[in-house]
């Protein structure tokens, strides 16, 4: 990455930041390996008190998913929780740029790279918290 490049693009977020406080400036990208449509617009501006799952059905529209595909959302290699706010994801997870960086990817690339025990083990945790109306957070 140039020293050029990152000034520019920290002086977009600096100016975005100033014109629109109520909003946080998102990039997203495809993660390799991939195989679902490339979003085409990278560059959103998010409202702040948006969650990070009203913003997935944004991403999902803008890459022509099926609804019953499941797509998953990474920050900083991290699977943030849907109901976290942009606000705060922002805050914790934004580059030096001014940018968060969020990359999606379909179950099929990821579920090759998880064992098979560690799937069954998140299927059947995620059954009973559901069936408890316990939600992890």
């Amino acid at each position: 990455m140039l020293k050029s490049d990152f000034i520019k693009r920290k002086n977009e977020t600096d100016r975005v930041r100033l014109k629109y406080p109520e909003r946080v400036p998102v990039m997203v990208f495809k993660s390799p390996g991939c195989i679902l449509s490339d979003i085409g617009k990278n560059k959103f501006l998010v409202p702040v008190d948006m969650t990070l799952s009203q913003f997935v059905a944004i991403i999902r529209q803008r890459i022509n998913i099926k609804p019953d595909n499941a797509i998953f959302i990474f920050i900083n290699n991290l699977l943030p929780p849907l109901s976290q706010t942009m606000i705060s994801l922002y805050e914790e997870y934004r580059e030096n740029d001014g940018f968060l960086y969020i990359y999606y990817n379909c179950n099929e690339t990821l579920l090759s790279y998880i064992p098979r025990n560690i799937i069954y083990n998140i299927i059947f945790y995620s059954r009973i918290f559901k069936t408890n109306n316990l939600y992890w957070k």
